[in-house]
């Protein structure tokens, strides 16, 4: 199943046969905990650990010097009515400091802070049935 948030900050978790995915908060780290464990990615297992921070524009507060702690953040929210009965809405947060880890068939690639970033578009909505995407971060 998959449980959906009132927020854009809030915790997703989708508990699948083939995969789990969720994205919790962390006071601890400042930040959105992203783990995942697919044990058939293509056939090889995926696991992922990463904190990501500065989604939904909160992140703790950092001197402009510190490159491993994320600022809070603007991004972009928008609501697109279709028509009377499809909208969309859509948060796009781009810039976002993480790190972490993400072993794939045995190989663990360690992303660190202050060097990796990591972007968001969460959409919530009803499309219409042909829909398309074109933006880049």
């Amino acid at each position: 199943g998959c449980a959906m948030p009132d927020t854009v900050d809030g915790d997703i978790m989708i508990r699948h046969p083939k995969m789990h995915v969720s994205f919790t908060a962390d006071a601890e780290q400042g930040g959105t905990r992203l783990r995942a464990s697919i044990p058939d990615f293509d056939g090889v297992v995926l696991n992922a650990d990463l904190l990501i921070q500065g989604m939904g524009g909160k992140g703790p507060e950092a001197p402009a010097t510190d490159t491993t702690t994320a600022p809070a953040l603007e991004s972009l929210n928008v609501v697109i009515p279709w028509s009377r009965r499809r909208f969309q809405f859509t948060s796009k947060q781009n810039c976002l400091r993480a790190s972490g880890t993400i072993e794939l068939d045995g190989t663990t690639l360690t992303f660190e802070p202050g060097e990796t970033y990591a972007c968001l578009d969460l959409g919530r909505g009803i499309w219409p049935y042909a829909s398309s995407w074109n933006w880049g971060s």
